[in-house]
């Protein structure tokens, strides 16, 4: 319906501040980081990026090695306990909170405790590096279609900067 998706389109824009273009500005960035920094500090620069870009509260990534990085005020613990570093039984792109319910119940109760409203694997031909994690103030909880796959393109674009780091 072309009226479901204009009204779609202007609450993003006008009440929750967000349109396509922010996603191409955060993306923009991981086309201008240096491999050379490293894998956690290229994870540390994309997420404080993306958290302005589109005006998240936290984001957090879990790398398969093991490692965690974190921006902004974002509640880890829960999801360290229980996610699987190797990914291979959960979605391969980018889901939010209508999926969590297809997740094993610890899985699904760790993102609710740690507010999270979307999660994207950071994966290339090469390998899995692990996954990204957003969360919002209570504006932003409604996350659509577009910005799942814009999720999608910056996780992409970060696990191609960390197949050459």
């Amino acid at each position: 319906m072309p009226a479901r998706s204009w009204v779609g389109s202007a609450v993003d824009r006008f009440l929750l501040r967000r349109s396509w273009h922010r996603w191409a500005e955060a993306q923009a960035l991981l086309h201008a980081l240096s491999p050379d920094l490293g894998v956690v500090e290229c994870c540390r620069r994309a997420l404080a990026e993306m958290a302005r870009a589109m005006q998240f509260r936290g984001a957090a990534v879990l790398l398969a090695g093991g490692e965690t990085v974190v921006h902004g005020p974002f509640r880890v613990k829960p999801l360290e306990r229980v996610w699987p570093r190797d990914a291979t039984a959960l979605p391969h792109n980018a889901f939010g909170l209508g999926r969590f319910r297809e997740l094993p119940l610890p899985l699904r109760d760790a993102l609710i405790e740690a507010d999270v409203v979307a999660v994207a694997p950071v994966a290339s031909p090469r390998g899995h590096w692990g996954h990204l994690f957003v969360t919002t103030d209570l504006l932003g909880a409604s996350f659509s279609d577009r910005d799942d796959e814009g999720l999608d393109a910056v996780a992409n674009q970060l696990a191609l900067v960390l197949d050459a780091a």
